[in-house]
């Protein structure tokens, strides 16, 4: 918290979504969003509320900036900076002033999520039964990914019984990168490589996850 004169500005929360929890820590790669509190006296006034990302030397390596807007007799307003983007791991601060207010927080920022990225683009992955395979606060912890992956590969091995007698789904692949391959023993093994490159691919392509289940996405993704 920082105050400068009659005004305030205050961190309330660092989101990875604006309509999402607080989620540090961060990952490379991912846009913070500064809930912030402003608070003037008698009244807020009329200033930009901005934002700058620091390297460790104190050069901006991102910033952006809004027009707050409130009545006359405001004194007090939650408010949604504008994002920035983390670009690397490492360690910065972020900055936000309103007016002379200032704020900072220092970020330690960790390698990227898949699951986090997942969750950027609203994409809940749900089990066959279609319950999510997550809860919120799983997706966006440092143990994200590989809970992620767990919950595929149990999916995946409980669905592959159902595809090996499916005429279909057990005949090898003629082609693509599982060539040789069915469906149904895709499922079986459900090997870690196999399991991240298709979470890559849903994030290249929300539509293939969309509405589906992981299980049936991931055939057609195979299948393609």
């Amino acid at each position: 918290m920082a105050q400068e004169g009659r005004l305030e500005v205050r961190l309330e929360a660092l989101l990875l979504r604006p309509d999402g929890p607080d989620a540090r820590p961060f990952r490379a790669g991912e846009v913070v969003f500064p809930r912030v509190r402003l608070s003037g006296s008698p009244y807020l006034s009329q200033q930009p509320l901005s934002v700058r990302l620091l390297d460790a030397q104190g050069k901006a390596l991102g910033q952006g900036s809004k027009k707050v807007a409130f009545g006359a007799m405001t004194s007090e307003l939650e408010e949604l900076a504008p994002g920035v983007r983390l670009p690397a791991q490492g360690r910065y601060t972020l900055e936000v002033r309103y007016g002379e207010a200032v704020a900072r927080q220092a970020l330690e920022v960790l390698p990227p999520s898949l699951a986090r990225q997942l969750y950027v683009l609203g994409l809940e992955p749900r089990g066959l039964g279609g319950m999510p395979l997550l809860e919120t606060a799983e997706l966006l912890g440092p143990e994200g990914d590989g809970l992620l992956l767990e919950k595929l590969e149990a999916e995946f091995k409980a669905a592959a019984p159902m595809a090996a007698v499916n005429a279909r789904l057990a005949q090898p692949l003629r082609a693509g990168p599982y060539a040789g391959q069915s469906v149904a023993e895709l499922l079986r093994k459900a090997e870690r490589r196999v399991l991240e490159a298709f979470v890559r691919a849903a994030v290249q392509d929300p539509q293939l996850l969309g509405e589906n289940d992981v299980v049936n996405a991931f055939v057609n993704w195979v299948q393609r």
